[in-house]
């Protein structure tokens, strides 16, 4: 399956590497398009102690961003264009797409892809951290953590303007640690790491799985959520800590 990826500045997380790797045997890359110029507008007096919570708990080993390595793919670095939070794909990047002869495009970078027509003749998959019925938007695994919930959906979707709200194509679970968030994160982006490969088969075969893509759309907490969140961390703590010594007695 002849493929395009779409990276910011020719690079990637480990779980990203990770699952492309495990797709490779599926994949023929032909063409890497890397942005040079994502950016998130970022609201500091209204979510200051998410960014803090976010820098501490989901920066970990296995978001670790590493250059990748080109081998004889075509790589074509670009400035993507800004339509409000949108961001779209010069011309010159879909001409490129187009002449490599792609059929699926794998998104590891740019943040909200705007899908123009020129575009939506391909498949074009992209990971969401969170099952689409109960919790779209991000940020990955907080609302969970928070609402109690056993676990964290990982699916592979194709993409649409929808937020999270395109067919999906490969879908798991992994487990919520209650007292954890940097914990909970490696569960999910560890969960990861077959699914891109699970999509590519499903794509071949023209299939997708009924899983409800009407859940919630979420967006990032207030500064008096997330001290909220902070009181549930410790109080899940404690109660474990409690049963443990309790249970050693």
């Amino acid at each position: 399956m002849r493929a395009a990826l779409i990276l910011d500045d020719l690079s990637l997380a480990r779980w990203q590497a990770d699952a492309l790797s495990e797709a490779l045997p599926h994949l023929d890359v032909r063409l890497v398009v890397s942005c040079n110029n994502t950016h998130t507008k970022k609201r500091i007096p209204k979510n200051l102690f998410y960014y803090g919570l976010g820098f501490l708990a989901l920066r970990n080993s296995l978001t670790k961003r590493e250059r990748y390595k080109v081998t004889n793919e075509r790589v074509v670095e670009f400035e993507s264009l800004y339509e409000g939070v949108w961001q779209k794909i010069p011309v010159e990047v879909s001409d490129a797409i187009d002449a490599e002869g792609i059929s699926v495009v794998i998104k590891f970078g740019m943040n909200l892809l705007k899908v123009d027509k020129r575009l939506e003749q391909y498949d074009i998959l992209s990971f969401h951290h969170g099952d689409p019925s109960k919790f779209r938007g991000r940020p990955a695994g907080f609302y969970e953590v928070l609402s109690g919930e056993p676990k964290v959906g990982v699916i592979v979707q194709r993409l649409t303007n929808q937020l999270d709200s395109g067919d999906v194509l490969a879908f798991t679970e992994a487990e919520v640690v209650s007292y954890s968030y940097k914990n909970t994160s490696l569960n999910f982006y560890s969960a990861s790491r077959f699914l891109l490969r699970e999509a590519l088969v499903n794509v071949k075969e023209s299939r997708s799985l009924e899983v409800s893509t009407g859940g919630r759309n979420y967006t990032l907490p207030s500064n008096m959520m997330v001290l909220h969140f902070l009181f549930v961390l410790v109080s899940n703590f404690m109660k474990e800590k409690g049963e443990v010594f309790y249970e050693k007695k």
